[in-house]
């Protein structure tokens, strides 16, 4: 071994230790948003799946009585114990009806909204 020569155990140097939390931070800001997208639109499924059962239990009632009715608790009409949106019916009468859902997904000032009507037409008015 020539004398001018330093061994140094081995392991990571300080440089590299910064270099893969710079690699490991950019990462993480790139699949974040792409997280927060994908799950509100899983949250949304939520809203459409239960504003469409709304939709055919309103259809089957009217069907019945000859008319739309304003209160789900009639229609049969429950979601799930843990939902995250809260459903209204906003009017019912012989020919019409429409029906809301509305969550507050990110805690923000900004509420997700879903209308339907009596055809059966989803409408996403209020983005969250």
């Amino acid at each position: 071994m020539s004398p001018l020569r330093e061994v140094r155990p081995g392991g990571f140097t300080t440089l590299n230790l910064v270099m893969i939390a710079a690699l490991v931070a950019a990462l993480f800001l790139i699949a974040v948003p792409g997280y927060i997208s994908l799950r509100k639109a899983a949250q949304a499924t939520e809203a459409r799946t239960n504003l469409d059962r709304l939709y055919k239990l309103e259809f089957s009632f009217r069907s019945r009585f000859g008319h739309y009715s304003a209160d789900g608790g009639s229609l049969g009409f429950t979601p799930s114990a843990d939902h995250l949106y809260a459903y209204e019916i906003l009017g019912a009468t012989t020919s019409e009806f429409s029906a809301r859902a509305e969550a507050n997904l990110d805690r923000d000032t900004a509420l997700d909204i879903w209308i339907i009507d009596q055809t059966g037409a989803l409408r996403h008015v209020g983005r969250d």
